[in-house]
């Protein structure tokens, strides 16, 4: 293989993961210690998005932004529960308005367990 590819562009333009583990593999050698570290903190970047799971509670705020016009509040677990069902109706994308809360919900939950699996 052409050496020349795998420089630090060539790192960015190798498509799949097989083929940049490949490419870091064979062109390690030819990088200053200044590109080795700033590769490190760009992978090191990539994969933390991927590392943690979110909480029960964070994967249901975020999914209730699929239903909702307002995603639901960081304290939603400490709303009464009527008032939570009341919020969410209130709340409610055009699609889902005519629903109850606790329903929609259930939908959210359901969204959610999708997240935290």
């Amino acid at each position: 293989m052409d050496q020349r590819l795998y420089g630090w562009n060539g790192l960015r333009a190798v498509s799949g993961l097989h083929g940049v583990l490949q490419a870091i593999n064979e062109s390690m050698e030819m990088l200053t210690d200044d590109e080795k570290a700033s590769l490190q903190i760009e992978l090191a970047n990539y994969y933390s998005k991927f590392a943690t799971k979110p909480t029960e509670d964070e994967a249901i705020i975020k999914a209730s932004g699929q239903y909702l016009c307002e995603s639901l509040p960081d304290d939603f677990q400490d709303m009464d529960e009527d008032d939570l069902w009341q919020w969410i109706e209130d709340n409610a994308c055009e699609t889902y308005e005519s629903m109850d809360g606790k329903y929609i919900f259930d939908l959210i939950d359901g969204a959610a367990r999708h997240l935290v699996l």
